[in-house]
C-alpha cells in the first residue's frame, strides 16, 4: 500500500467520525433529564469504541 493511499485512508475514516463531545454537549440538558430512568434500552448502537463517551454520559447520570 502507498503512503498516498494510506493518508487517503485515514481522511476517509477521519472524516466519517462522529463529533461526539458537540453531540454530547447539544444535547445536555435532555440527557440531565434521564437520571430518573429506570429502565433503559439500547437499539442501533455498536458498542464500539465511537460510541464509548455516549455509554459514559448514560451510565454516570
Amino acid at each position: 500500500m502507498t503512503e498516498n493511499t494510506k493518508n487517503e485512508v485515514a481522511s476517509l475514516i477521519m472524516n466519517a467520525a462522529k463529533p461526539t463531545d458537540e453531540i454530547i454537549k447539544k444535547n445536555k440538558s435532555i440527557l440531565e433529564k434521564l437520571n430518573e430512568v429506570n429502565k433503559l434500552c439500547i437499539y442501533g448502537l455498536s458498542f464500539s469504541s465511537v460510541d464509548e463517551p455516549y455509554l459514559i454520559v448514560l451510565f454516570h447520570l
